[in-house]
């Protein structure tokens, strides 16, 4: 009977042996939560947030700037026009005489040589390369280099006047209109030094320039 009970107890002994190798050597149960994530996916997953490049990325300012330039170039064109639309209306109503002239040469007044019924003009003593202007509106008629090998030009202007300018480098072509104020050219090397040349005709008739036009 003795021998028995020692038989069952070494039995029950190697059972419980085999038992505890095989519990030691299963593997861990893993908690799902405390797992990592090397990629940071799954916590994307459940946060909803999927920080990629083009998400963190700041959006970039070049086509706003673009149009910004651009803008900015568009509206000093247009402050530019504007000054210079009011400079010529500045030019086209300064000293406006009783017949609707101003004079030709802005900044040069001094006649360095009066009318006289021989010579039938004025000359206005100006420097090379002054600026000429449109006394009055009108039509350029007539373009030609006189007995003194000096280019003129005959403005037939809407009042009834007829202006003829010589002795300048006109930058008008015949049949061009021009408004009170346009440039018409520049004092050129003609004759005895930098001058210009106005004579004035109504109806035919020979007029003093001066009379009808003033600084």
């Amino acid at each position: 009977m003795l021998k028995r009970t020692k038989g069952f107890v070494s039995l029950a002994a190697a059972i419980a042996l085999v038992l505890g190798l095989c519990s030691c050597s299963g593997k861990p149960e893993t908690d799902p939560s405390t797992t990592a994530d090397p990629t940071g996916i799954g916590a994307q997953a459940e946060t909803g947030e999927n920080n990629t490049a083009k998400d963190i990325a700041p959006e970039s300012g070049a086509p706003e700037t673009a149009a910004e330039e651009a803008n900015t170039a568009k509206e000093a064109d247009t402050a530019a026009q504007t000054e210079k639309t009011t400079k010529k209306t500045d030019a086209s109503n300064a000293n406006v005489s009783a017949a609707g002239f101003i004079w030709p040469m802005p900044g040069y007044t001094q006649l360095s040589s009066p009318y006289s019924t021989q010579y039938k003009r004025i000359s206005i003593k100006a420097d090379f390369g002054a600026k000429v202007v449109a006394c009055a509106s009108g039509r350029i008629t007539k373009l030609y280099t006189n007995e003194y090998d000096s280019p003129c030009a005959v403005l037939t202007c809407d009042n009834g006047y007829v202006i003829e300018y010589s002795a300048a480098k006109f930058s008008v072509k015949q049949g061009e209109y021009v408004s009170r104020g346009d440039d018409m050219g520049f004092i050129g090397k003609y004759g005895t030094g930098p001058h210009l040349n106005i004579s004035a005709t109504k109806d035919g008739a020979s007029i003093d320039p001066a009379t009808i036009i003033k600084p």
